[in-house]
């Protein structure tokens, strides 16, 4: 019993001595303190991993050697191109492409009517009419519109330019800064002024208040003989302003590397045609969008049939608006177009033709209303329309050839409707 009690008597003064030790080893510290800044105001969040944007500065580096649209996006992570005509190349996100994808242009989503998805929605627009172009490589989230399962493509139009005010000739507005139409709180991009001066623009009328600017380009191909032409221009004061953007291209088939053959449907003919009308006032932007395309003939080496025709109309309406509550954005559309295909003449001698006539319309509301410095509620409201006839025209011709007609011609008395009357109508909240 000695032994033990000892043991437990030297442990206590153990403890006692490490505890005076620790006590002389202390050291007091200067006192921190520990705060934050009040949270700035409510933003946009940033593009996250599976965001990308291919800005202004990016198309004009691509656009010399590219006439596709849908080229512009081969660089970006987690896309792919799926060649297809010399305008009307296929993207793939991951993997899925179609109508696994939604593509929005200029706020129209239009829709591929043909069965063999040779008019895509990127086909619709030229690399000379955009600003700029967001990849969402990952299901949509609802204030990108959703309807998707392999990711979005929303192409943003060049927007019209409007000349900063001028109070006399030669003098610009309060300290030579421009005033943005929409309020800097908002979320949206300023709509973009051009200070006077500015190199490359013109200053006309009574007070020199008009605005004019402009671009020409042009460019040949050796390979396939491609040559095109594109050009916008633009005019406006400060609160009015007119935007055009057009261009025109042509190829014929090319030729294999070296000495090799010519690759028979690879010529192509295109137009695109965009005039955009703006007026904006103390926060609030209207824009009125009008755009025609014209594919007379486009070629497919890896289908059976090419393009003989693609003719289609669009139109879109915009407001932007700036409050005191927050911001508020509406949209209409339509978009028709007629498609045809068949043969080339290179292709096969007999042609019969395959039509579709599509219709998109719709509409979409947005509004963001901030409730706090560091929270933003967003809801909305879109609606988006979809008709389609789709069939085989007659061949009278074929018809009274009788079985005189060589077999697979795909000769006919009738016509065949294979979609008669299709709609599809969705809404998202």
């Amino acid at each position: 019993m000695y032994r033990p009690a000892l043991l437990r008597g030297a442990s206590a003064c153990a403890l006692i001595l490490a505890s005076l030790a620790t006590a002389k080893a202390q050291v007091s510290l200067p006192q921190i303190v520990v705060g934050a800044a009040q949270g700035t105001p409510a933003t946009p969040p940033l593009d996250r991993a599976n965001e990308t944007v291919v800005t202004q500065k990016e198309i004009v580096e691509e656009k010399p050697p590219e006439t596709d649209t849908a080229k512009l996006l081969e660089h970006q992570p987690g896309v792919s191109v799926q060649t297809g005509g010399g305008v009307s190349g296929i993207p793939a996100i991951r993997g899925l492409a179609d109508d696994r994808l939604k593509i929005v242009v200029g706020g129209v989503q239009a829709t591929s009517s043909c069965a063999n998805h040779m008019n895509t929605p990127l086909s619709y627009t030229d690399p000379n009419t955009i600003g700029r172009v967001e990849v969402v490589t990952a299901v949509s989230s609802v204030s990108k519109g959703g309807d998707s399962i392999g990711g979005s493509i929303l192409v943003t139009p060049k927007s019209p330019v409007f000349a900063t005010p001028v109070i006399a000739p030669g003098v610009v507005g309060p300290g030579g800064a421009p005033v943005s139409p929409i309020l800097a709180a908002s979320p949206y991009p300023p709509v973009p002024y051009l200070p006077l001066p500015a190199p490359g623009t013109l200053r006309f009328g009574p007070n020199n208040e008009v605005l004019a600017t402009g671009t020409v380009s042009a460019f040949f191909r050796g390979n396939n003989n491609g040559v095109g032409v594109s050009a916008n221009i633009n005019m406006a004061n400060d609160h009015w302003s007119l935007l055009y953007n057009g261009s025109w291209q042509r190829a014929t088939n090319y030729h294999a590397g070296g000495n090799g053959d010519k690759v028979l449907s690879t010529n192509f003919m295109s137009e695109n045609h965009a005039v955009t009308l703006g007026y904006q006032n103390e926060g609030h932007l209207f824009t009125f969008r009008g755009a025609y395309q014209n594919i007379p003939y486009q070629g497919y080496p890896n289908q059976r049939m090419d393009m003989t025709r693609n003719r289609s109309y669009s139109l879109d309406a915009l407001y932007k608006g700036a409050f005191e509550w927050g911001t508020l954005e509406a949209r209409a559309y339509w978009h028709q177009v007629f498609h045809k295909m068949g043969f080339l003449e290179d292709r096969f001698w007999l042609n019969h033709p395959m039509i579709a006539l599509g219709r998109d319309f719709g509409y979409s509301v947005k509004a963001e209303i901030p409730y706090s410095d560091q929270d933003l509620f967003r809801i909305g409201n879109e609606f988006h329309g979809y008709r389609l006839q789709d069939y085989w025209p007659s061949d009278p011709t074929g018809f009274t050839q009788g079985f005189a007609t060589p077999p697979g011609s795909l000769s006919r008395p009738f016509a065949n409707v294979n979609i008669n009357g299709g709609q599809r109508n969705r809404f998202g909240t």
